[in-house]
């Protein structure tokens, strides 16, 4: 059993930090190609590494990836992976989940989740229904969990998830956003992260990642427009400008 706890507030996050995380894998120290990671390291400045100890739940790591630059790549079959600690998602506080990577298809991928008997919350990229979605409580039942559409997951790319306070969109290396929710339709709010590649008792994880960042607070677009461009710069992607 996966086990987790919940935290409100700052979890993972230092504050001084802009990132609640970032994984890079070009940062992955002590392993060759092929071979299985056991620990990510988390380069935020915050010190939440993600760990797997055990062998056979561990993603292994692609030296030099073509579809991200000749950069390297986490690739997982269904694997994951603990934090440290719980690290903080408020969409309604504004946020963003910057994700460069794919889904296989046909299959799902939980990026990020928590695990407790009545209270989960998870983001999940379901490339065999085409969306994205994120569950902040157990809000499933009630059918109001935000989907956000895109027929193209298992495409690599830059992909944001951003929410502004009043709405989330997703973009895929910028420009206009494949789709837009509005936060006020849904039950969310604060949440917290533990685990990559599961949540509660679940385990779905197929596909691969060059970087992910997660910011915990708005962010103005000249910022995101930078942090696209760079993203997709050293990745092999073409950022177009959102406005």
């Amino acid at each position: 059993m996966i086990s987790g706890l919940y935290v409100g507030g700052s979890g993972g996050g230092g504050g001084a930090n802009k990132y609640e995380i970032k994984l890079v894998a070009s940062n992955v120290t002590g392993v060759t190609d092929g071979s299985p990671i056991e620990t990510i390291p988390d380069s935020s400045g915050n010190g939440n590494d993600a760990v797997q100890t055990s062998g056979a739940l561990q993603a292994v790591w692609d030296e030099v990836d073509a579809d991200f630059n000749n950069k390297s790549s986490i690739v997982f079959t269904d694997d994951w992976y603990e934090f440290k600690s719980v690290f903080p998602y408020d969409p309604i506080q504004g946020s963003c989940f910057w994700w460069v990577g794919s889904i296989d298809t046909g299959q799902r991928f939980d990026t990020f989740g928590t695990y407790l008997t009545s209270d989960y919350t998870s983001m999940t990229f379901f490339e065999d229904l085409g969306y994205l979605r994120y569950q902040g409580r157990v809000t499933s039942a009630s059918g109001s969990d935000p989907l956000l559409n895109d027929a193209s997951l298992d495409d690599a790319a830059v992909w944001l998830l951003r929410s502004d306070g009043t709405n989330f969109y997703l973009y895929k290396n910028g420009g206009s956003a494949v789709d837009t929710e509005a936060i006020s339709s849904y039950n969310v709010g604060n949440s917290g992260f533990k685990f990559l590649g599961a949540f509660s008792s679940v385990v779905r994880a197929n596909g691969k990642f060059a970087e992910i960042r997660v910011e915990n607070a708005e962010d103005d677009l000249a910022n995101i427009n930078a942090i696209g461009s760079e993203l997709a710069t050293t990745y092999g992607f073409t950022w177009i400008t959102i406005t």
